[in-house]
């Protein structure tokens, strides 16, 4: 308060000695233009409110509409007060002083003085009076561009009341924060790691880092879409407090709730204990001696505590794990929108590793592990076969308008035809998904095709449709998506009965110019496998030229 008084009193001083030139009335400052600017940087506001003395001080989120309705009030860059004020323009090296003064009763605003440094406004002062039988309510305004406002003033109830009060606000860039949602189910903690960045949120699981594109206000809840997954992220925030639900909308009354951890040093809360060594390559098996027992690969990178890695399995890779080695313990968490996994597990003196998989609170799974740098799964491209090779492979769905689309169609008579078996509800079809958006722009024009046969959550049309929709315009995705049955792997066997099975969403095949099924791979290695996820993009996009190539 102190310095603005002072820049006041100087300029004012300043203006008194020098000569005065007459100015017409033009537009000085906008208020509702610097509104718009501040709504556009998310500004926060370090705010003090006092009354009587007595102060609270807050950092809130503003309505800059509402925050500066007392200055929007009193500015006077309308033509219409033109005759109410006299105007003075005094110059002095490169500040101008415009001084705006009135005696009018029918104004409220009484003094408006703008302080210019060249062209840049550096303070606005202005100086209200209100009155009427019952109020007279006297105010100073200050306001510095993009740095800090105050008001101070007096309001006198007649034979009633009177109190002093004054409004600071410092104008702040809301820094980036590092939260920790936990999942909390079955007495298990699965860390969710948030970042804020402004009123931008982001989902981080090692390397990855997904958007949320529509975040969402309700009162005091903050709502945060997934931007492909049926599900939301629903919170209240009270101060370095959060606490909220998960909701996977595409399983009904599914949720689970969760609590906020500010600024986490580790994702998992751990102890000092010295960690063991958990990086390298793993033999794994889900499930050990029993009917579901099925093999998997581990790959872990360790940094001190921190590690990141997956598991790759016959049938697709749990994508981007990241979390701490915690003594001999090691902890691992993911989290895309539709699919919560927690791996929690701890070697042994002869470098065993003995575990257990959750994905959210439906499912929980053993697994054991042991090193092996030559551990191998089967071939992907030998999982599935089409029955009879000497038949033409041919199938008929719906598109998204209910029009009834066939690979014998014009559109893909003479075209390579990619053909995505998958559902919108699976994350290794997402990451699928995103390498086609790249592939199917690049050799569209050479002949390739791409449809993508559809396994839904719903049974009702209209919901799968909506949820491919939202794939699709988070991808932008241009190629045909057919709808052809309920989530699940059996209901698409018997809708595709030229194969020998579906075991995986998703499973591609490679069709060449002449309508022949000539490669069929099974499930789909993502980026978080690494060099896995890379050799296979140029495996395939040396075969999609191998095969655009063939007349």
């Amino acid at each position: 308060m102190r310095n603005l008084l002072f820049i006041i009193s100087i300029c004012i001083a300043v203006s008194c000695n020098l000569r005065p030139e007459n100015s017409s009335f033009t537009p000085i400052f906008s208020f509702e233009n610097e509104i718009k600017l501040l709504s556009k940087r998310n500004f926060f506001v370090a705010k003090t409110i006092s009354k009587d003395g007595i102060s609270k001080k807050s950092k809130v989120k503003v309505d800059w509409k509402k925050e500066l309705a007392y200055f929007l009030e009193a500015e006077i860059n309308m033509p219409k007060f033109q005759s109410e004020y006299s105007i003075e323009k005094t110059i002095s090296g490169d500040k101008t002083i415009i001084n705006c003064i009135s005696h009018s009763e029918k104004v409220t605003t009484k003094q408006i003085q703008y302080i210019f440094s060249g062209d840049i406004c550096e303070m606005v002062y202005m100086r209200r009076l209100m009155q009427d039988r019952i109020n007279n309510n006297y105010q100073e305004l200050y306001y510095q561009p993009g740095l800090r406002y105050e008001i101070n003033g007096t309001q006198k109830v007649r034979e009633i009341d009177q109190f002093e009060y004054k409004v600071i606000g410092e104008l702040v860039d809301h820094p980036k924060e590092r939260w920790c949602f936990d999942l909390l189910f079955n007495g298990e903690v699965l860390p969710i790691s948030i970042l804020i960045d402004s009123t931008n949120y982001f989902i981080l699981n090692g390397e990855e880092k997904i958007q949320i594109e529509l975040v969402k206000i309700d009162g005091d809840t903050t709502i945060l879409e997934m931007p492909v997954f049926n599900s939301e992220l629903r919170f209240a925030r009270r101060g370095e407090q959060i606490t909220g639900l998960w909701h996977n909308l595409a399983k009904g009354n599914y949720s689970i709730p969760f609590e906020g951890r500010k600024f986490p040093i580790t994702r998992f809360e751990i102890s000092d204990d010295e960690p063991q060594n958990f990086s390298g390559k793993w033999e794994v098996t889900f499930s050990p001696e029993t009917e579901e027992e099925h093999p998997a690969i581990g790959v872990f990178e360790q940094n001190g505590k921190k590690v990141t890695g997956t598991f790759m399995t016959e049938t697709g890779d749990y994508r981007f794990l990241e979390g701490n080695i915690d003594g001999n313990k090691m902890l691992l968490s993911c989290f895309d929108g539709a699919h919560a996994f927690l791996f929690k597990a701890m070697i042994d003196d002869s470098g065993v590793i003995a575990g257990t998989f959750f994905s959210g609170k439906h499912w929980e799974e053993p697994w054991v592990a042991k090193r092996n740098e030559n551990a191998a799964l089967a071939d992907p491209h030998k999982l599935t076969h089409q029955i009879d090779s000497t038949k033409e492979f041919v199938f008929s769905f719906p598109n998204l308008d209910s029009v009834q689309i066939s690979n014998i169609d014009d559109r893909y008579v003479d075209k390579v035809v990619l053909v995505q078996i998958m559902a919108s509800w699976c994350p290794n079809c997402m990451d699928e998904t995103k390498l086609l958006a790249e592939l199917y722009p690049k050799y569209n024009s050479e002949g390739l095709e791409i449809i993508s046969i559809c396994f839904e959550s719903s049974n009702d049309f209209g919901k799968s449709k909506t949820g491919l929709e939202k794939l699709k315009r988070h991808f932008g995705t241009k190629h045909e998506y057919l709808i052809a049955g309920c989530a699940s792997k059996n209901c698409a066997a018997k809708k595709l009965p030229q194969l020998n099975h579906v075991m995986s969403f998703p499973t591609t095949l490679f069709l060449d110019r002449k309508g022949k099924v000539r490669k069929i791979h099974t499930g789909f290695y993502g980026p978080g496998t690494g060099p896995y996820y890379e050799m296979y993009v140029e495996q395939t996009t040396t075969f999609i030229e191998q095969l655009l190539a063939e007349k």
